[in-house]
């Protein structure tokens, strides 16, 4: 009897599909049907006794990257033996003279790393696959590949890749109880827009909570970019993906356009005579199912606002900032200067600065203090531009506003990270620079009216006007790296801040509370960066790259990494 089941067991083995036996646990098979769970999303995949369809499918749609593996290790094991004899295996997929068909496995695993890896991963043209000294080096590679067209990379592969990324974000955020978002509009080198959005959520994956971020649209907007347009285009990008219940948030900068799109989904604003709720009302009132979405503005633009206000008001350091921009706009463009620059300092230089960017003004100061002042002197004097030299006044009027504005960067970058919660430093870092200008504003010498400007500044746009929710607070109060010390200005960061909350069993309250309000970012930065990649997409040798092409590389390009990760 032991005997027979032994035998029954062996040639159930010997029965069971290569991908079943690749991907996918607890193959059964009874009345002409079969089944089996996948290994990587727990799934149970049914399918005709016989076939593999479906698996395939699965793997091929849900687990891209498993899929390859698979294609990978089907080759590998396709390969002639060492003796130089062939696998039969092999003339049923070969091609003439040799060359793979286009379903052999090692012709798919090859077309679509070259695709991801090639053209995604390292935003290379698509044309590159035209080139004869790329074929060139594909035929060295593997003489049996044949490389693939332009026209099917552009026409079916990439789209294909579109469809089943899409169909993974929208599996990923379907089990998220709470969504935030960032949105912004970009303009390439040929000065098309596009509207981006993206999505972040708290996960938890084998018990460990952590943020996730997916790019969900880059979609060309034709005409005025009026409020009325981006509304519209925000709700189409949330129906599609099925999150239009779950946004909470929304994180914009503060252009007029974007304030009217969200402006109908405001909260009413909270009376400042009313009584404080208790601690169960204020959950609830931030729970999906109460609250409306609501626009944040980011917090690093009303950072650069205030920044901007400050200098405005601060006439005395204009003309040092203005030699100093001219300096270093000279040595990014003189030529004779740049070299006789780099006899006396080497590689060292000064980084031109950015209007929108105010920390790019602060690195350039900083750049520039770091040099030796005497030898700068020189340099600037031997060249014939004695009218930029700083005098010893203007050389520690640069000294004191690195001291002002110094931590005023150090709360620019602690608030634009994207896989640290960020939305709970908010508050800590409004009161501590609140008391660093009450601190220093007896200490300066130079940028008096500098340190008062930014004080009017920071109290209009404060607590009261930011505009600030209550998300700010409780986020604060929740980071284990502050709890109530920041009402003492205290600043403290911590390594992980979902250490606390991960057992929803034993807090099911503060579990509910913390993915919710965490996965607010406090800064629109996560869709600057996929402006970013934009731009090294849109490269200006890249100009006849249409729109939905773009759009569709940088949502592989901004997604890809997310799904590895």
């Amino acid at each position: 009897m032991i005997r027979r089941l032994n035998i029954h067991i062996w040639k159930m083995q010997k029965d069971v599909p290569r991908i079943v036996k690749f991907a996918f646990a607890n193959f059964a098979s009874n009345a002409g049907k079969s089944s089996a769970k996948c290994c990587v999303c727990n799934r149970t995949i049914e399918e005709k006794t016989g076939t593999t369809s479906n698996f395939n499918r699965h793997l091929s749609r849900m687990h891209p990257e498993k899929y390859q593996q698979y294609c990978a290790s089907v080759a590998s094991h396709l390969t002639p033996a060492a003796s130089g004899q062939s696998a039969i295996t092999s003339f049923f997929h070969a091609g003439p003279q040799g060359i793979y068909d286009t379903k052999h496995p090692r012709q798919k695993a090859i077309s679509d790393a070259l695709v991801k890896d090639v053209i995604i991963s390292c935003c290379l043209p698509l044309s590159m696959v035209d080139n004869e000294d790329f074929r060139h080096f594909l035929h060295v590679l593997d003489p049996q590949y044949r490389p693939i067209a332009r026209s099917t990379i552009s026409s079916v592969t990439i789209p294909g890749m579109v469809k089943v990324q899409k169909e993974w974000i929208k599996c990923q955020l379907a089990e998220a109880s709470s969504v935030a978002v960032t949105t912004d509009i970009w303009s390439d080198c040929k000065m098309r827009s596009f509207l981006g959005v993206t999505a972040h959520t708290v996960t938890e994956v084998n018990h460990v909570l952590s943020l996730q971020s997916y790019l969900l649209t880059c979609e060309r907007v034709h005409g005025k970019h009026t409020g009325e347009k981006i509304a519209m285009m925000f709700e189409c990008c949330a129906e599609e993906y099925l999150i239009k219940n779950k946004i909470n948030f929304v994180i914009t900068d503060n252009a007029s356009n974007m304030r009217k799109a969200f402006q109908a989904r405001f909260l009413p604003e909270e009376d400042e005579a009313a009584e404080p709720e208790p601690e169960d009302e204020i959950c609830q009132d931030l729970t999906p199912e109460d609250q409306e979405m609501q626009r944040l503005s980011c917090f690093t633009h009303s950072l650069q606002l205030v920044i901007k206000d400050g200098l405005k008001e601060a006439s005395g350091l204009s003309g040092t900032l203005s030699k100093l921009s001219r300096a270093a706009n000279l040595l990014h463009s003189g030529t004779s200067f740049k070299d006789y620059f780099e006899a006396n300092f080497g590689d060292a230089t000064i980084p031109t600065a950015n209007a929108t960017r105010w920390n790019s003004t602060l690195k350039q100061v900083k750049a520039y203090v770091n040099f030796d002042i005497q030898m700068l002197a020189y340099v600037l004097d031997s060249e014939g531009h004695k009218s930029l030299i700083l005098s010893q006044r203007e050389y520690a009027q640069l000294k004191e506003l690195i001291e002002v504005l110094d931590p005023f960067l150090e709360a620019t970058n602690l608030t634009q990270g994207e896989k640290t919660v960020t939305v709970s430093v908010v508050v800590p870092c409004v009161l501590t620079l609140h008391s660093h200008l009450q601190e220093i504003r007896e200490r300066v010498r130079y940028c008096g009216p500098l340190v008062r400007a930014l004080e009017n500044s920071m109290k209009a746009r404060g607590p009261t006007k930011f505009p600030f929710t209550i998300a700010y607070f409780v986020a604060s109060v929740l980071d284990p790296a502050f709890g109530f010390q920041w009402l003492e200005h205290d600043v403290h960061l911590f390594n992980n801040i979902f250490i606390k909350y991960q057992h929803k069993v034993k807090f099911p309250a503060l579990y509910q509370l913390a993915t919710q309000v965490f996965c607010i970012p406090a800064t629109s930065a996560p869709i600057e960066r996929v402006f970013s990649h934009g731009g090294i997409l849109m490269r200006p040798h890249r100009a006849r790259l249409s729109s939905t092409m773009l759009s569709n590389l940088m949502l592989l390009k901004c997604n890809m990494k997310t799904q590895h990760d």
